[in-house]
């Protein structure tokens, strides 16, 4: 494809030849994924002006089908919460059916989870009061899901409380989704050592450093209920456990 093309050019090639590449990606690809390009360290190898020229023309196609200019940083934010969680393996799907050896994996710099959680978080807190709580259908999906996640990850139950309500209202209206509204009000339940409500949460069990079950709840009977009144199917297996990926 013309994603992995543009990668070869890059790594072996001519730089030209690159950017052609990347405009016949960014002419092919949907809106959602031409983000992408903005957080492969792979394209920090192409000269600066061209890089210029794919930014500009990506902030310019958010803005033509959104008519606003958050909906592009909202999708930002949501790579930067990904960028040491999905990031790697979104960037190994662009392309498919070629010869992945060939070329550089998308090896991502280090960063502290954190810190970079925390950022997130600042940028979130900015946004959210100029515009109550973004809205799916002026803003974007990925983007009103960017900023549950920041909330979800920077683990500040003070934010958390002050936003809830207003993601709770979005989701009765169709403008925010269920499945993070939840994830979100059983963190919110976890950092408070609280039981959970929903079942979204797992962690860490005593003693082991990479084993995670179902975090404690209040009544199955009564947390189905709930489930199902926001479309979640009914958890009937509370002794399961997963192991975490290292990093």
């Amino acid at each position: 494809g013309f994603y992995f093309k543009m990668l070869f050019e890059i790594q072996y090639g001519s730089q030209q030849e690159a950017f052609k590449y990347a405009m016949r990606f960014l002419d092919k690809c949907p809106l959602d994924s031409k983000i992408l390009l903005l957080f492969d360290p792979r394209l920090s190898a192409l000269d600066r002006k061209l890089m210029n020229r794919i930014v500009k023309r990506i902030k310019n196609e958010y803005y033509s089908e959104y008519k606003n200019a958050i909906s592009f940083q909202l999708d930002s934010l949501y790579f930067r919460d990904q960028f040491t969680r999905s990031l790697e393996g979104n960037l190994s799907n662009c392309y498919t059916n070629v010869q992945p050896e060939l070329i550089n994996p998308p090896t991502l710099p280090i960063i502290d989870e954190k810190q970079n959680d925390s950022m997130n978080l600042k940028f979130t807190l900015t946004i959210i009061p100029k515009l109550s709580f973004p809205e799916i259908q002026e803003y974007g999906r990925r983007q009103n899901k960017a900023l549950i996640y920041t909330l979800i990850h920077a683990e500040d139950t003070i934010a958390i409380n002050k936003y809830l309500p207003l993601i709770e209202q979005n989701c009765k209206m169709g403008e925010s989704e269920w499945q993070y509204y939840t994830m979100l009000c059983d963190r919110n339940l976890l950092l408070k050592n609280m039981p959970q409500i929903y079942g979204t949460q797992m962690k860490v069990i005593d003693g082991s450093n990479d084993i995670m079950k179902i975090y404690k709840f209040d009544d199955l009977k009564l947390m189905n209920e709930r489930r199902s009144r926001v479309n979640l199917p009914a958890i009937t297996d509370t002794s399961y456990s997963v192991r975490l990926l290292s990093r």
